[in-house]
This record gives structure tokens, sequence and C-alpha cells, in this order.
């Protein structure tokens, strides 16, 4: 009886830390500017977005060709760029971290 009862609290134990990683998944905000790789001028209007992501997250720059894309997973993210006129362009291996 007592291995039983040393076990359950052990697993309740492991339950209780990690439930609220789980629950609270770590993400961090991702922002930036889209520039023409020619001119350097920023691009308003074009569509970011994260690959992969369900539901989507994305964003769309401003009239300075900034944007900023919350809720994204901590890890290596991939990003996609893309604006008419414009070949889509992918940003493979952003690496996203806390602070």
């Amino acid at each position: 009886m007592k291995q039983q009862f040393r076990f359950f609290a052990v697993l309740s134990l492991c339950a209780a830390l990690l439930l609220p990683t789980l629950l609270f998944a770590q993400t961090q905000v991702v922002k930036g500017t889209i520039k023409d790789a020619d001119s350097q001028m920023t691009i308003p209007g074009a569509t970011v977005r994260l690959v992969g992501s369900d539901p989507v997250i994305g964003a769309t720059t401003d009239l300075d060709g900034r944007f900023r894309l919350e809720a994204v997973p901590f890890g290596r993210q991939a990003l996609q760029v893309s604006f008419i006129g414009y070949k889509p362009t992918t940003v493979p291996n952003v690496l996203v971290t806390a602070g």
C-alpha cells in the first residue's frame, strides 16, 4: 500500500509541475521591418505570416513597413513575406526565445 501511495504522490507532483507549463505555453512577440532588398525602402502593406501555425499567426506591415506577430511559440520558426509585385520569400530558422 505504501508503494502505491508513493507512486501516486510522485505522479501528482509531476502533474502539478507540468500542468502550468502546458496551460501557459511559452510564446513571444516577433517584430521587424520589411524593406526592398535593392532600394532599402520600407514596404507598407506587405503580409508576414508564421509558416505552419494553426490558427494562422500573421500581420500586415504599417506605413513604415513594421510588423508585429504575437503568441509566436519558442523555438526555430519560419516567416513568409509576400507583397504584390514581389516574389514571396521565406525566412527560415528565426530563433524565438524568452526576452
